[in-house]
């Protein structure tokens, strides 16, 4: 799975700058500054943590599990970007 991992307060802050704003109708995307492969990022949190084992990818069949491979679900071009990158995250933990 392709993945664009965006840290919580950065999420939080973004909600409560919509909430306290004017009407917008439907917001630009939310998404971390880089996109990330979740078994790696997995991989980097186990070492960090100090734990192990392995970590066995399983890709699901069909579209979905095809959209969550090639990128389709990640945030669009005009998609606001976040500042943190999970490696920033992993270090700051």
């Amino acid at each position: 799975m392709r993945s664009q991992p965006v840290a919580a307060a950065e999420v939080g802050e973004a909600l409560a700058a919509i909430a306290v704003g004017e009407p917008r109708g439907l917001d630009r995307d939310l998404a971390g500054p880089l996109v990330e492969d979740m078994p790696d990022l997995v991989r980097r949190y186990l070492a960090a943590t100090g734990r192990g084992g392995p970590v066995v990818t399983v890709p699901l069949p069909g579209r979905w599990g095809r959209a969550l491979r090639d990128g389709t679900l990640l945030a669009g071009p005009d998609a606001r970007l976040g500042r943190q990158t999970f490696a920033e995250w992993l270090e700051a933990r």
